[in-house]
């Protein structure tokens, strides 16, 4: 990506605004490089804002599955959430060798 200044960002400069790009404008930006906008004849900065509301709808799933589970998620503590869940009691299943321990095939009952 280029780091020479577009005309918002020279506006925003000449306002005192911040001309860091924003998530949204950044995934304008991949988008309109790309030419993803051509395959839905969709602008980009609609593509964008469409992917963000998925994002926070996403983050927001999690957090109720979180709830729901009665567990808080944070990075580094994956392996300390797994360990903490028991396997269920399932009983074994016995092979067609066990099952058929004892049985002589020559006979028919």
């Amino acid at each position: 990506m280029s780091n020479a200044l577009q005309p918002d960002d020279e506006r925003r400069e000449l306002l005192g605004e911040s001309t860091a790009p924003s998530l949204a404008e950044d995934l304008r930006r991949l988008l309109n490089s790309w030419s993803r906008e051509s395959n839905s004849n969709s602008p980009d900065h609609l593509l964008a804002t469409y992917m963000l509301a998925a994002l926070r709808a996403a983050e927001e799933l999690i957090r109720a599955r979180d709830s729901w589970y009665g567990v808080v998620l944070a990075p580094g503590q994956i392996k300390a959430a797994l360990g903490a869940m028991t396997k269920p009691d399932i009983p074994r299943v016995k092979t067609w060798a066990e099952r058929t321990e004892g049985c002589d095939p020559t006979r028919l009952s």
